[in-house]
């Protein structure tokens, strides 16, 4: 969840920004067309929902939802193995406990460890990063509309260092694939240009 991930690596929340938060997501489901009536009216009778159905036989673990789990952390790479096996550790504690047992997660010492040292890392850097790799581009675009200007790395500079991660994350492609990219397309054999003739010929007669 969003609010549980801001608590993790910016500040705590209190009850009345978790409950301001809540109704604003509120307004915004609206726009799909969800009926209202269908959310529990508060963030605490939200969470209590939640709770439930965390444990409850609700939720499944299919055999669609392992197969997706091992493409998602499959390394498209050696070279992100680690980065793979660190994803998967940090997503066995952030999953409810019961969702974790059924996704085979062990949620053991060795992923506690990683997640507590990895977000006592992530708060430490993040408020150093730009302003750029910190909020949506459409929110600095309306603060910068509103008279607030904040530091951040030329848009150049940015969309480059982007472009190299998604470099690194995207598997090269065969070289035999690639080269029948680029080809040509062939000519056309006499024989087949005939054909084609012959079957123009055809469509005119009828």
């Amino acid at each position: 969840m969003a609010w549980q991930m801001y608590e993790m690596i910016v500040e705590p929340l209190s009850e009345a920004e978790k409950e301001l938060y809540y109704r604003e997501q509120l307004r915004f489901m609206l726009l799909f067309g969800v009926d209202r009536a269908a959310f529990p009216p508060t963030w605490r009778s939200f969470m209590e929902y939640n709770r439930a159905i965390w444990h409850s036989d609700v939720l499944a673990t299919g055999k669609a939802a392992l197969e997706l789990k091992e493409f998602l952390l499959l390394p498209p790479s050696p070279l992100f193995a680690p980065a793979m096996w660190w994803t998967g550790s940090i997503t066995a504690v952030l999953l409810p406990p019961p969702l974790s047992r059924h996704f085979g997660f062990l949620r053991d010492v060795v992923d506690w460890v990683s997640f507590y040292v990895t977000f006592a890392i992530v708060r430490a850097v993040y408020p150093l990063l730009p302003h750029n790799f910190r909020f949506l581009t459409s929110y600095l675009e309306g603060e910068r509309r509103n008279g607030i200007e904040r530091w951040r790395l030329p848009g150049v500079v940015a969309a480059a260092m982007a472009r190299w991660f998604l470099a690194l994350l995207m598997p090269a492609k065969p070289k035999a694939a690639s080269d029948a990219l680029r080809e040509p397309p062939s000519p056309m054999s006499p024989s087949m240009a005939v054909a084609n003739d012959d079957d123009d010929d055809d469509d005119h007669e009828d």
